[in-house]
C-alpha cells in the first residue's frame, strides 16, 4: 500500500477535487483506493463515496488498517501543521496549486515544512493557458525543480459532478473539457513514481 498526502497549507488551492478526481482515475485503472479526510470541514465526502473522516491524531492507526488497499490518499486539512503531520506518515506527498502570485508565495512555505523527498508533483489546478499571470507563474513553479503532474483546465466541472453524483472522471461535462483526462494523467504519473522510487 502506497500512502498518498494531497497537502498545500493555503485554502482553496484544490486538495479535496484533487483527492477526489485522483481516487476516481486509478479506481478506473483497476487500482484499489481508500480515501481518508483529516480535514475537519470534511467535504470529500460531497465529491466521492466511501470516506473515512480521521484526525490527525488516528491518521497512523487508520493507515495501518488499510494496509491491503493499493493506495491510501489523504485529503489534509488547509494548514502547516496538518501538511507536515500528513507527510511523516505518507509514502508520497502531491501538491495542487493555482496558478496565482499568492498561491505561489505559498508553495515557498510549505516545501520548507515537509519532507521534499516525498514529493511526487505538482498539479496545477483551474489553470487558463490563455491567461499571461497564469503562464508566468506556471513557469516560477517550473522553475523549483518539481514534476508538474497535470495541468488542470479552469472548470466548474468537480462542482457539478458532486451535484450530480457522479465520480469527476465519469462525468460528462469533465470529460469535455478536458479535467478528467488531467486527473487520469496524474494517475499515470502516480504509477510511474511507485514503479521507480
Amino acid at each position: 500500500m502506497r500512502a498518498i498526502a494531497i497537502v498545500n497549507q493555503k485554502g482553496g488551492s484544490g486538495k479535496t477535487t484533487t483527492t477526489a478526481g485522483l481516487a476516481a482515475a486509478l479506481r478506473d485503472r483497476g487500482r484499489f483506493v481508500a480515501l481518508l479526510d483529516a480535514d475537519a470541514q470534511g467535504c470529500l465526502g460531497l465529491l466521492t463515496t466511501d470516506v473515512q473522516q480521521v484526525d490527525a491524531g488516528g491518521l497512523a492507526l487508520a493507515l495501518r488498517r488499510l494496509a491491503g488497499q493499493d493506495y491510501t490518499i489523504i485529503d489534509t486539512p488547509p494548514s502547516l501543521e496538518g501538511a507536515r503531520a500528513a507527510s511523516e506518515l505518507a509514502d508520497g506527498l502531491v501538491i495542487p496549486t493555482r496558478a496565482t502570485f499568492l498561491d505561489l508565495r505559498g508553495l515557498g512555505n510549505l516545501l520548507a515544512t515537509v519532507d521534499v523527498s516525498k514529493i511526487v508533483g505538482v498539479v496545477v489546478i483551474a489553470y487558463r493557458g490563455h491567461v499571461a499571470h497564469h503562464r508566468r507563474v506556471l513557469e516560477r513553479i517550473e522553475g523549483l525543480g518539481y514534476p508538474i503532474l497535470a495541468r488542470v483546465p479552469f472548470s466548474i466541472a468537480a462542482s457539478d459532478a458532486g451535484l450530480a453524483g457522479e465520480d469527476l472522471t465519469s462525468y460528462g461535462a469533465a470529460k469535455k473539457t478536458g479535467v478528467a483526462a488531467a486527473y487520469h494523467q496524474i494517475a499515470e504519473r502516480l504509477e510511474q513514481w511507485q514503479r521507480t522510487d
